[in-house]
């Protein structure tokens, strides 16, 4: 399977299930992501040796009414550690569900996800982007040398 469409179907399937949400793809990810925009950025580890990473940059508006439709409330406010501690979660189910897609053998494992305290710099290979009701969700997969899948 594609990476692309893997990790395109990844996001879709566990934002529907879990979140409850209807992620609609772009065509392209944008070129600089809204600088008006609070992104939180969670990267997951693929492999043992770093043979690559998953990168899902969440706008903060967006997280919290992820966090809240996880925990089956609306309208609340959850502590930035909930609100974390969800997108973690996420990212795990989106790496999951990718390596599930395009590791059938299981031979590449999974790392710890982990909050980025700055935003990184953003590149449009190896990325996508998905509307959820006028936010985007940006993800950027990316192998190191040799490690392509």
């Amino acid at each position: 399977m594609e990476e692309m469409r893997a990790l395109r179907d990844a996001i879709s399937e566990v934002l529907e299930t879990m979140c409850f949400m209807c992620p609609v793809p772009l065509k392209e990810p944008p070129k600089n992501p809204d600088p008006e925009e609070h992104w939180t950025v969670v990267e997951l580890g693929l492999g043992d040796r770093g043979a690559g990473s998953l990168r899902i940059y969440f706008p903060w508006a967006l997280a919290v009414e992820m966090a809240n439709g996880l925990k089956g409330e609306a309208d609340l406010i959850p502590e930035a550690d909930e609100i974390q501690d969800v997108l973690k979660e996420v990212t795990n189910m989106v790496g999951g569900s990718l390596l599930h897609k395009l590791d059938p053998e299981a031979k590449i494992s999974l790392q710890l996800p982990r909050v980025l305290g700055d935003m990184p710099p953003w590149e449009t290979e190896g990325a996508l982007a998905v509307e959820l009701d006028g936010r985007v969700i940006l993800a950027r997969l990316v192998w190191n040398q040799g490690n392509a899948q």
